[in-house]
């Protein structure tokens, strides 16, 4: 919604009526410089706060759930799960902001960020609404971008399970050499148990993204 001021309405609500909002797929954008993901749907100027709602289903136990948000915002926003408010970035005030608010900070070139920890005591069995308004910070900013990646992580094990660990990590090298010659950092990994285990699927990575 880029043509109203929802300031005293609960649109961030599971049961708000949202039929007649245009629809697109992010990134949302007014931007001329590169972006870190597709340009998919244009906006217009002239705003000062924009409004985004998308829904999505969730049909198993939230048990040993954890809950990641991975936003690209230009300039700043505020995100909603089912009306519950689970993250901010760039907006400086802890309450909901008014159409008004101007973002804290001023993005030249919107970039992933994050991934940021949300409450999953938010996620509920059946439709989720993931809400977000977008603040600019100057009423005559020349830009505007939304995209965020959700996603959901489970972890299960047996109870007589015993993990794989990280043994141990050796971080900006300068004077072990390897067998090579180079000074390269290295992670060791160890498997506690005396059974075998399959990492298939998994990843180590230094890259938060």
């Amino acid at each position: 919604n880029q043509t109203a001021n929802l300031d005293g309405v609960n649109w961030t609500s599971t049961g708000y009526a949202d039929g007649a909002w245009p629809q697109g797929s992010a990134l949302l954008y007014v931007e001329a410089d590169p972006l870190p993901a597709p340009k998919n749907t244009s906006l217009t100027l002239g705003r000062t706060t924009y409004y985004f709602r998308t829904t999505f289903n969730w049909s198993a136990s939230t048990n040993g759930v954890t809950l990641w948000l991975s936003p690209v915002v230009d300039d700043g926003a505020v995100f909603y799960l089912n009306g519950q408010r689970v993250l901010s970035v760039g907006i400086s005030t802890n309450t909901p902001p008014a159409y008004a608010t101007l973002a804290s900070r001023n993005v030249n070139n919107a970039v992933v960020e994050g991934p940021f920890g949300i409450p999953v005591s938010a996620l509920r069995v059946g439709e989720n609404v993931l809400a977000v308004e977008v603040h600019q910070a100057a009423q005559n900013s020349t830009d505007i971008v939304l995209g965020a990646e959700l996603s959901a992580i489970t972890v299960t094990a047996s109870p007589d399970a015993r993990p794989v660990v990280l043994n141990e990590v050796l971080a900006n090298n300068r004077s072990l050499t390897n067998a090579a010659g180079g000074l390269s950092d290295w992670v060791e990994v160890r498997n506690l148990s005396t059974n075998v285990v399959d990492l298939a699927d998994y990843s180590l990575s230094d890259d938060p993204g």
